[in-house]
C-alpha cells in the first residue's frame, strides 16, 4: 500500500476530516469481515508405504518397509501415531505443521514360514493424529505387498528292508 499524502495532486491524497485531522479511510465492511474470518480448519493426513524386496522372499529374509506421513491439511497436527503389525515404526516427528512430512521412516520384518506358505503377504500401516484446531483427521492407511519365492514341495521316501 502506498503512503498517504497531503498534497491534493497526489493519487493517495488524504483529505482533512471536519475537525481538521487527516485519517486513513476506514476499511470496507466486507474487507474487515474477510480478514476477521479465520480459514476453516481442515486436518488431513496422507501416508505412503513401500517394501524392499517385494518378490522372491524366503523364510528368514528381511523385508524393509519405508513409510512417510504428510500433513496435507491446513492446521498443525500432534500426537501422530503409526500402527503396523509387521514392525514398530519409531524415531519420527509426532507433530507436523501443515504441509510438513515425517521424512522416510524405515523398519524391518523377518519373513515367516506362514508368509511363504501363503505365497504373498500384504502389510498395512495406519496413521492417526490430533488436530490443534477443528476436527481430527481421519485415520489413513497404506499397504505394501510382498511375494514369496516359488513353492518347491519335495518329498523323499526311503525304504529299507
Amino acid at each position: 500500500m502506498k503512503p498517504f499524502c497531503i498534497n491534493e495532486s497526489c493519487e493517495n491524497f488524504l483529505p482533512e476530516d471536519k475537525r481538521g485531522y487527516r485519517r486513513k479511510p476506514a476499511a470496507s465492511v466486507e474487507a474487515a469481515e474477510a480478514e476477521a474470518a479465520a480459514e476453516e480448519a481442515a486436518a488431513e493426513l496422507t501416508v505412503t508405504k513401500s517394501a524392499s524386496p517385494t518378490e522372491n522372499v524366503k523364510v528368514g529374509d528381511t523385508v524393509t518397509y519405508t513409510v512417510k506421513v504428510t500433513n496435507s491439511g491446513n492446521v498443525k497436527v500432534t500426537d501422530l501415531t503409526l500402527e503396523d503389525d509387521h514392525g514398530t515404526p519409531a524415531g519420527f516427528a509426532t507433530e507436523l505443521e501443515a504441509g510438513a512430512d515425517t521424512g522416510d521412516i524405515t523398519y524391518t520384518y523377518t519373513v515367516t514360514q506362514a508368509d511363504v506358505d501363503a505365497g504373498t503377504f500384504t502389510n498395512t500401516v495406519k496413521a492417526n493424529a490430533t488436530a490443534v484446531r477443528g476436527d481430527n483427521p481421519a485415520e489413513v492407511q497404506a499397504q505394501a505387498t510382498v511375494t514369496a519365492e516359488e513353492a518347491k514341495a519335495a518329498l523323499t521316501v526311503t525304504k529299507s528292508a
